[in-house]
């Protein structure tokens, strides 16, 4: 009698980035949509500053849009989320996989691989 012995996949999954898990961990709360959006005029706010006034270019924007989560502790993890994609952006850089995390975001949790044209309104 001879056994016919399956080998394993040593093919793994890959876990999820701490960026995408931390967006999503909001978006459990939230709409993820919108806090996709969110985080987007947030980090760009983040990246600006007037050197006349030392605030953000955008820094109406960023106080309207933060307002929204102001009772809920998870406004805290949106400055974890830009960090942790800055850091998967260096980490990833000259990779096969290219640094292109928001737009990978974009296509598995919002759009869903679909070619469509999405509006994300608040």
């Amino acid at each position: 009698m001879t056994l016919n012995s399956k080998k394993q996949s040593t093919t793994s999954v890959p876990s999820q980035s701490k960026f995408t898990e931390t967006l999503l961990r909001i978006g459990y709360r939230f709409s993820l949509p919108r806090v996709f959006d969110d985080f987007l005029t947030m980090s760009m706010a983040a990246c600006t500053r007037n050197p006349e006034t030392h605030l953000s270019y955008y820094e109406t924007e960023y106080l309207k849009t933060i307002a929204y989560y102001k009772d809920s502790e998870l406004r805290y993890e949106f400055p974890t989320a830009f960090s942790e994609l800055i850091l998967e952006m260096e980490e990833r850089v000259y990779s096969e996989l290219g640094n292109d995390v928001l737009g990978e975001f974009f296509e598995q949790h919002i759009s869903f691989g679909r070619n469509e044209h999405f509006l994300l309104l608040h």
